[in-house]
């Protein structure tokens, strides 16, 4: 229910991604959200969201009573089923990635906070659109992918511009729309030591969504 009605997930994006219920020994509930691995569908590594306090963890150190401290995954989030020759939305958080999905976004990543030097190592798309976080910590994110990513093109949404935090306080297409529209362009992003920006364009391309949910 907290999925669905509270966060707007589509009940394909659920299954898509292959949610599960998770419940820990005070009976407190969370969802789980598995990493699979792209080639072999294997869970790779499961990580859970509890619903009333927001803890997100690795349910593995869980388990095992680990204090290890938290790092990104190997892999991202909807890993499997990235198509790398495709535009890719890259986004910080599951429900970012989830409340994209069920707009009809199908291409797109969740890093889990920072991107691991992992994720940037197996990552390679023709066209990127940076979807992290407005506050300053998901900015921070932002300017350092930007000089990471060895990437043909790299555009960078502000949802502030439509007056919220992330992809998953999206409530509609039209928001989605106004933030695609003022898209920040970077100019000749790999390996440049000061990257040229574009803020909009101007003469805006409108966003085409096709059949299988992608977009131009």
């Amino acid at each position: 229910r907290w999925l669905a009605f509270d966060r707007k997930i589509s009940l394909q994006s659920i299954a898509t991604f292959k949610l599960r219920l998770y419940v820990n020994s005070l009976d407190e509930v969370g969802v789980v959200f598995p990493i699979i691995d792209r080639e072999t569908g294997a869970v790779f590594d499961l990580f859970a969201r509890m619903i009333d306090d927001k803890k997100f963890f690795r349910i593995t150190n869980a388990i095992l009573g680990s204090t290890t401290e938290y790092k990104a995954p190997n892999l991202w989030f909807g890993n499997h089923i990235f198509d790398p020759q495709k535009p890719v939305i890259l986004v910080e958080g599951a429900i970012d990635a989830l409340r994209l999905h069920s707009l009809g976004f199908h291409n797109v990543l969740a890093s889990f906070g920072e991107p691991s030097t992992e994720q940037l190592a197996s990552f390679y798309a023709p066209v990127v659109y940076l979807g992290y976080d407005s506050d300053a910590t998901g900015r921070e994110f932002t300017k350092k992918l930007v000089r990471k990513l060895q990437v043909p093109s790299i555009s960078i949404l502000d949802w502030s511009v439509a007056d919220i935090k992330d992809a998953g306080e999206l409530e509609n297409m039209e928001q989605f729309r106004k933030v695609f529209d003022h898209r920040i362009k970077i100019l000749n992003a790999p390996k440049a030591d000061k990257p040229r920006v574009v803020r909009g364009e101007s003469k805006p391309k409108r966003l085409f969504l096709k059949d299988d949910g992608t977009f131009l």
